[in-house]
């Protein structure tokens, strides 16, 4: 095993910026351009269509006594109704039910704030190119060309220059530009960036959380995954911080393992703590205002102002709704564990039930090795299912019309698909030539074989992070969620 191993996914997950974030957060990476990566393979078959209203905001099933609008506000928000003849306390009952919560009154689809009917005919988006897959396919045709055997731990036999110089180059610099793109430009800074801003954003992110568990409470999620979901990740300021900086080099928007001791850096992994940073807010709201989700923007300047700002804000919600659903999925794991095992680091792995383990259509083999595929995969399932539920909430909360619902997949997913297609065939191409070999680890190893070449190693650092890829790429679509809502409605 490459001695880098242990230190490559904390350099990569730093590095990767604003990719690691969340979904949205991908449109940091660039367009494609003529020299994009190959395309599918022609039996891969055109993209799914793009998911519908109804797909997204398809209530929980009909349970004995409740509406969906009881399910969102009722007296005991949360809580299935019993079962006839179930007694109080009982699992289809369950005691200590949390107080109710702010009743929510979702708007229609193509009303309220965010909701317009129709959306402006925009230029078809071009197909986003990560650089670091399309690096990656070039090393394996270089090792291929030389006959590499896959022995995994030895060191890569090639070096930056055996890449071609002119797409090395070509990459780099679009490397380079997407760090200038992520920063915010001075004429919109005050939405981002001070005081005021960091007070304006602070209340929408905790607006958004509201949003987030009315939309669980509608689908019929169980009480004490609520209740544990209030322990996990509250709605408190001090756990959910918005930090109004500027900064593309600054660690990407995560939730992190709550920091309990501040002299040690003791931290207990059953609780977490929300930094948004404003440069991932900027970058979402781009593209909402590319896509014109919600309309051209207009010419008065005040008007123009307010247009921004709410492109901030429903950005944000997209960034929050993504982070909550990893509250949601360590909530779902602590109560699968016994209380004295849940602030352990990789506690997740000795859970009784996890959400991630609804995925294993989706898992990779990652070279056999069972213990590094448990891993990678969890990775990769938790970043698939938030992706695609904070798509869910966002059209039901936001109350997104058809159009706008079509568009948003559009524009945050399905400009991704050549991506996909590359990394699958990253995918195959390992399985078929060197089985052994667990793909994650490629990229640490690249990164000890472009000594010298700081361009290269940047892009090779970030595939320490290509689980998060796979989920990224292919996120959980409405219509494949029923199994995941289900398991929230049960014990």
């Amino acid at each position: 095993m490459s001695l880098l191993a242990p230190f490559r996914c904390l350099v990569a997950l730093a590095a990767l910026g604003s990719v690691a974030a969340g979904g949205p957060q991908l449109s940091g990476c660039s367009r494609r351009g003529t020299d994009a990566p190959p395309t599918a393979a022609p039996d891969r078959g055109t993209p799914a269509a793009p998911p519908s209203v109804a797909d997204a905001v398809a209530p929980a099933p009909d349970l004995p006594g409740v509406s969906s609008a009881e399910a969102v506000a009722g007296d005991a928000p949360g809580t299935p109704p019993a079962a006839p003849g179930s007694p109080p306390g009982s699992a289809a009952d369950p005691a200590g039910a949390p107080a109710a919560a702010p009743e929510i009154a979702f708007p229609e689809p193509g009303t309220g704030r965010f909701g317009r009917s129709s959306v402006p005919e925009a230029a078809s988006p071009d197909q986003i190119v990560l650089n670091e897959l399309h690096l990656m396919w070039l090393a394996l045709d270089v090792l291929e060309t030389k006959g590499w055997n896959g022995a995994w731990g030895d060191p890569l036999p090639l070096s930056a220059g055996d890449i071609d110089p002119a797409e090395l180059r070509r990459m780099i610099a679009d490397e380079e530009r997407k760090d200038r793109e992520l920063t915010i430009p001075a004429e919109r800074e005050e939405l981002f960036v001070g005081e005021a801003a960091r007070a304006e954003v602070q209340a929408e992110i905790l607006a958004a959380r509201v949003e987030y568990v009315a939309f669980l409470r509608e689908r019929g999620v169980r009480a004490e995954y609520l209740d544990e979901l209030d322990r996990v990740l509250p709605g408190d300021p001090q756990r959910m911080i918005y930090l109004a900086d500027n900064d593309p080099q600054a660690r990407p928007t995560a939730t992190e393992p709550l920091v309990v001791v501040e002299a040690t850096q003791e931290q207990d992994y059953s609780r977490l703590t929300l930094k948004v940073h404003g440069v991932d807010l900027w970058n979402g709201s781009d593209m909402c205002r590319e896509a014109r989700l919600l309309g051209p923007a207009p010419a008065d300047p005040a008007a123009l102002r307010a247009w921004h700002r709410d492109c901030r804000d429903f950005g944000l919600r997209q960034t929050v709704y993504h982070e909550l659903t990893h509250a949601l999925q360590r909530a779902y794991v602590n109560l699968h564990l016994a209380p004295e095992d849940r602030d352990a680091r990789a506690s997740w792995s000795d859970a009784g039930k996890a959400l991630y383990t609804l995925e294993q259509a989706c898992f990779w083999r990652w070279g056999g090795h069972d213990a590094i595929a448990a891993v990678a995969n969890h990775a990769m399932a938790d970043e698939r299912q938030a992706d695609g539920v904070s798509f869910q909430v966002l059209v039901r909360a936001c109350g997104l019309s058809e159009a706008q619902a079509r568009a948003t997949w559009s524009r945050w997913f399905d400009r991704l698909s050549d991506a996909r297609d590359l990394l699958l065939r990253i995918r195959d191409r390992f399985d078929r030539q060197w089985p052994d070999y667990p793909a994650d680890d490629f990229g640490g190893a690249l990164f000890e074989a472009f000594e010298g070449d700081g361009g290269a190693r940047r892009m090779a650092l970030k595939l320490g992070a290509l689980p998060a890829y796979v989920g990224y790429l292919q996120p959980l679509r409405p219509e494949e969620s029923e199994p995941f809502w289900q398991a929230l409605r049960e014990p």
